[in-house]
C-alpha cells in the first residue's frame, strides 16, 4: 500500500488528504501498476490537531507564561481554543500567507514562513500518529499569485516541518485535478467527457474558480483524454485506465495557453466586512434610539470588539442565507443577534435576504458599472483571466467552482445566469472545502503526471543601481526558463558586496514596481568601482531561481556569486519601489 498526502493551507482551514492505492498482483503474483487512486478525508484525533479532515487557519500569538519578554505562536484548534476566552493578552490573525515569500514580521518576530512550518508541524504530527509511515511523498498547494520567492518559502516550510520529497501546486490546478478524477472514474461521466471533447474538436477547455474565504484562485486550462494503448508504458497510466494529456498551449490557437490568477485580497471575508459595514449602521441607529447614547463614544476597544461580533453575525447569516432556495431568497429574514453590546445590552435585528443580497451584489459582478466603488468581482475575476490566457466564454467546455464561497447561492445564480444557453456546463463542487487537497493528493499519487508549465503572472526585473531594470522574466513565460545570461549588467559599486534587488510589477517604472527581495552577498576579492559582473540565471518549473554573479576582476580570475540561498538583508520585501531620479 502507497500513500501519499496533500496539504492545502487554506485561508480558513487547513485540509489534509490521503491519496492510498493498492497496486494487484497478476497470475505469476507480481505487481501489476494498473491501478486506481482513492483519494480520501484524512482523519486524526490526535491531540485535536486535526478536527474531523481539517483545522482552522487561525494563529494566535500571545505572552509566553514562562518568559513575560517573549511571544508564544498557537495554530489550529490551539488557537481558536484562546480566542473563545476572550484574552487580552493575544493577538489573533487570519490569511498570513499573503505575506509568504517576504520578510514582514508579525507580533514576537515571527514571519509568514514562521506560520505555515508551525502549521504543516501539526499535520506531519497527525500523518506520523495515524499512519505510521514515512513522510516521503507530499504535495502543499499555494495560491496562483505567489511570486518565485513564495512559492519557494512554501517547499521550504514544508521541509522544514519535517516532510520529504516535496512538491508544490498552485491550489486552482489541485481543484481541476480533483474534478477530472471524479469525471473520468465515473462511466457516465467518462461517456459524456468524451462527446463534448469530440464535438470541441479533439480537446476541452475548463474554467476552474475557487473561490475561499481570503482568496480567489482562477484557473483556464486545456487538455485531452484518451483511452491507454495496451503497448504503452504501464506505470505512466493516469486515471486507471485514461491518460490526461495537459497542454500548455491551445494546438487550435497557439494565442491561447493555460492562465492561473490569484485574488489574494478578494474572498468570503470581503462579503462578510461589506455586509458588517452595513449592519454596523443598523446597529448604530438601534443602539442611539434604546439607550440614548451614540455608539461611537465607547472605548476604542469595544468597539472594535463589537465590529468583530457583527462581522462573525454577518458570515453566519451568509451561511444561512446559502441553504435557502432561490424561490424564497428574497422573502428570507433572519435574526442577528448582537450579544452584549455594552455591559449586558444585547440586540436582535431582522435583516431580509434581499437587503443582504443587494449588499453585495457589486461583489458578485460589478462588470456592467464602471463606477462602481468594489475593484473586484466574482466575475470580474473570470473575465479577466480569460483576457490573459486568450481564450473567450465559448471555447469552455466546463466551469468547476469550488471553495467555501461556492455554497453562496446568489454567486451560484450569477454564474448560471451568465452561461444560460450556452453548451458550458457549470459544475459545483459537492465537497468545497475539500477539492484543494484531494486533487494534492492525486498529483503525488499518480507516478507520471505532468501538470501543464506554470505561466508567470507578473513581469520579473533585476534593478540596476546605475540604469534602467533589467527584465529577466515577462509576463505569460512558460516555466521552466532556461539559463540565461546577461553579459556586463552590473558593476561593482562597492568595493566589498554585491546588491541584488529582484522586482516585479507591470513596467520598469510602473506605479505598481515592487521589491520582492534585496540581497547581499561579500566579494571575496575586494575590487575596484566599476569592475563588470555578468548575471546568469534560471527559473525551474516550480518557480525556483538560481543566479549567479559572475565578477570579472581585472588581476584575478573570475569570481562566481550563488545569490540564491544569501540570506536577504533589509526591510525592503513587498514594498514600493522608490521613485527613480529622487
Amino acid at each position: 500500500m502507497a500513500r501519499y498526502y496533500g496539504i492545502d493551507l487554506g485561508t480558513t482551514n487547513t485540509v489534509v488528504y490521503e491519496g492510498a492505492f493498492q497496486l494487484p498482483m497478476d497470475e505469476e503474483g507480481e505487481e501489476e501498476m494498473t491501478y486506481s487512486c482513492v483519494p480520501k478525508a484524512f482523519r486524526s484525533d490526535v491531540s485535536n490537531t486535526i478536527s474531523g479532515l481539517s483545522m482552522p487557519s487561525v494563529l494566535c500569538i500571545k505572552n509566553d507564561p514562562q518568559d513575560p519578554t517573549k511571544k508564544k505562536m498557537l495554530v489550529g484548534v490551539d488557537a481558536e481554543s484562546n480566542a473563545g476566552k476572550g484574552r487580552n493578552d493575544a493577538i489573533f490573525l487570519m490569511n498570513t500567507k499573503r505575506f509568504t515569500g517576504r520578510k514582514d514580521k508579525f507580533e514576537g518576530g515571527y514571519t509568514a514562513l514562521d506560520v505555515a512550518v508551525a502549521f504543516l508541524d501539526k499535520c506531519a504530527e497527525a500523518i506520523d500518529q495515524k499512519r505510521k509511515v514515512d513522510k516521503k511523498k507530499i504535495c502543499v498547494t499555494h495560491p496562483a499569485s505567489y511570486n518565485i520567492f513564495a512559492s519557494v518559502d512554501t517547499k521550504r516550510a514544508a521541509v522544514q516541518a519535517g516532510f520529504k520529497n516535496v512538491s508544490v501546486l498552485e491550489e486552482p490546478r489541485a481543484a481541476l485535478l480533483s474534478f477530472l478524477y471524479d469525471r473520468v472514474e465515473n462511466p457516465d461521466m467518462r461517456e459524456e467527457l468524451f462527446r463534448k471533447q469530440e464535438e470541441k474538436g479533439g480537446s476541452l477547455t475548463v474554467l476552474v474558480v475557487d473561490i475561499g474565504g481570503g482568496t480567489t484562485d482562477v484557473t483556464v486550462q486545456t487538455f485531452r483524454i484518451r483511452e491507454r494503448r495496451q503497448d504503452e508504458e504501464k506505470d505512466a497510466i493516469i486515471f486507471s485506465d485514461f491518460f490526461v494529456e495537459f497542454m500548455n498551449r491551445d494546438a487550435k490557437d497557439d494565442q491561447r495557453h493555460s492562465q492561473s490568477n490569484n485574488y489574494h485580497c478578494f474572498g468570503g471575508m470581503d462579503f462578510d466586512l461589506l455586509a458588517m459595514k452595513h449592519l454596523m449602521l443598523m446597529v448604530e441607529k438601534e443602539y442611539e434610539k434604546e439607550t440614548g447614547m451614540s455608539i461611537e463614544d465607547m472605548a476604542a476597544n469595544d468597539y472594535e470588539g463589537i465590529c468583530g461580533i457583527v462581522m462573525r453575525q454577518a458570515e453566519e447569516y451568509k451561511k444561512k442565507l446559502s441553504k435557502v432556495s432561490r424561490e424564497d431568497l428574497d422573502e428570507y429574514e433572519g435574526p442577528i443577534h448582537v450579544a452584549k453590546l455594552y455591559g449586558d445590552y444585547s440586540m436582535d435585528i431582522r435583516l431580509k435576504g434581499c437587503d443582504y443580497v443587494a449588499w453585495v451584489a457589486d461583489l458578485c459582478d460589478n462588470t456592467a458599472d464602471a463606477d462602481c466603488d468594489a475593484q473586484l468581482s466574482v466575475f470580474g475575476i473570470v473575465r479577466e483571466t480569460l483576457r490573459k490566457s486568450g481564450y473567450v466564454l465559448n471555447d469552455l467546455s466546463y466551469v468547476f467552482v469550488t471553495g467555501g464561497m461556492s455554497q453562496y447561492l446568489p454567486i451560484r445564480y450569477m454564474l448560471e445566469e451568465k452561461f444560460s444557453g450556452s453548451d458550458i456546463e457549470v459544475c459545483f463542487s459537492t465537497i468545497p472545502t475539500d477539492d484543494v487537497a484531494r486533487g494534492a493528493a492525486l498529483f503525488g499519487n499518480y507516478f507520471n503526471l505532468e501538470m501543464p508549465a506554470t505561466v508567470l503572472n507578473t513581469n520579473y526585473y533585476l534593478d540596476n543601481p546605475c540604469g534602467e531594470p533589467f527584465l529577466l522574466a515577462k509576463e505569460g513565460t512558460m516555466l521552466p526558463l532556461q539559463t540565461q545570461v546577461k553579459e556586463n549588467f552590473l558593476e561593482v559599486t562597492n568595493p566589498v558586496e554585491v546588491v541584488v534587488s529582484i522586482l516585479s510589477g507591470d513596467g520598469p517604472y510602473s506605479t505598481n514596481l515592487r521589491c520582492l527581495t534585496h540581497r547581499k552577498a561579500e566579494l571575496i576579492y575586494p575590487d575596484y568601482r566599476g569592475t563588470p559582473i555578468d548575471v546568469r540565471y534560471s527559473i525551474s518549473d516550480d518557480q525556483q531561481l538560481s543566479m549567479d554573479l559572475i565578477v570579472h576582476h581585472k588581476n584575478k580570475e573570475d569570481e562566481v556569486i550563488s545569490v540564491y540561498d544569501v540570506e536577504m538583508k533589509g526591510e525592503t520585501d513587498g514594498k514600493r519601489v522608490y521613485e527613480r531620479g529622487n
